[in-house]
């Protein structure tokens, strides 16, 4: 972490959080033409609204979808390339000894959004801070549980 903000060169740095919504607004900043739409405890308030994004991103209707854990279980959306998780690390400061194993299979689970069909190329990018756990490697985007499980048993 820099020691001071790169714009200022003041010693004061504070971490902050990237909800959702300003993800997706960066996202579209950067990509304005894509059609980006958000799937989190904001814009699932409405009866059925989980229900319509879920369709609108099934039948291709949005480009790039933005939102929590519950995009990771049990979706199946063939054309998705690319998935990106933004504080991948946040389910290992739990204070739980099973953090490392439950944030390997989130992120396995979703990791397999990205590639169901054939011919296409993808990829999973995760985004974390220094903390160098096994799970955090490349065994989740592989989807390698015995390189992970062989790490957990070292631990202990």
């Amino acid at each position: 972490m820099p020691t001071a903000c790169p714009a200022c060169k003041g010693p004061y740095l504070e971490r902050r959080g990237f909800g959702t919504e300003k993800v997706a607004h960066e996202i579209k900043t950067l990509w304005p033409s894509a059609r980006v739409s958000r799937l989190d405890r904001d814009t699932v308030r409405r009866k059925g609204a989980a229900t319509d994004i879920l369709r609108s991103m099934a039948a291709g209707s949005i480009d790039i979808l933005v939102g929590t854990q519950m995009i990771a279980k049990g979706h199946d959306f063939p054309r998705v390339t690319l998935v990106g998780v933004i504080s991948a690390d946040v389910g290992l400061g739990l204070a739980d000894f099973r953090a490392s194993e439950r944030t390997f299979q989130l992120l396995t689970q979703v990791a397999g959004r990205a590639g169901r069909v054939r011919n296409l190329v993808f990829s999973t990018l995760l985004e974390c801070g220094p903390i160098r756990e096994p799970c955090m490697d490349a065994d989740a985007c592989r989807h390698d549980r015995p390189c992970n499980e062989r790490a957990r048993m070292d631990a202990r």
